[in-house]
């Protein structure tokens, strides 16, 4: 992935949170690939990590389209996906990953454009 398509803003993150890394980092990736590819080329998807209300909650945000209101019920389904060469599993792994551990992962439109996504996990 081109770490210059992502703008990361990580000075709320903790420096230490109770998680199974290698899971959670692939849910972040399929978050992240997602994001990038959804944005137009030099313009930079976004992700964010920070602690609220004793949970990890990481924010990935892109500057696409959005997500078509039919799409969004069924978007973290496996094998559900717009696109013409997607697989359609990253979002329902991503989900899987997060709910192992107890949280949520939630997809919305960003009132500034795109779509934004909120992945929650509590402490255990």
């Amino acid at each position: 992935m081109d770490a210059s398509r992502i703008a990361l803003s990580l000075e709320a993150a903790p420096h230490r949170f109770p998680l199974d890394a290698e899971r959670v980092r692939q849910a972040l990736t399929n978050l992240l690939l997602n994001a990038v590819q959804a944005s137009p080329a030099g313009t930079p998807a976004t992700a964010s990590a920070a602690t609220e209300d004793d949970a990890l909650v990481f924010t990935v945000r892109d500057r696409g389209p959005g997500i078509p209101p039919e799409e969004l019920e069924r978007i973290f389904e496996p094998f559900s996906t717009t696109r013409p060469t997607g697989t359609g599993l990253g979002l329902a792994v991503a989900q899987r990953i997060v709910q192992m551990h107890g949280g949520t992962l939630t997809a919305a439109d960003d009132p500034g454009g795109g779509a934004s996504f909120r992945l929650a996990i509590p402490r255990a």
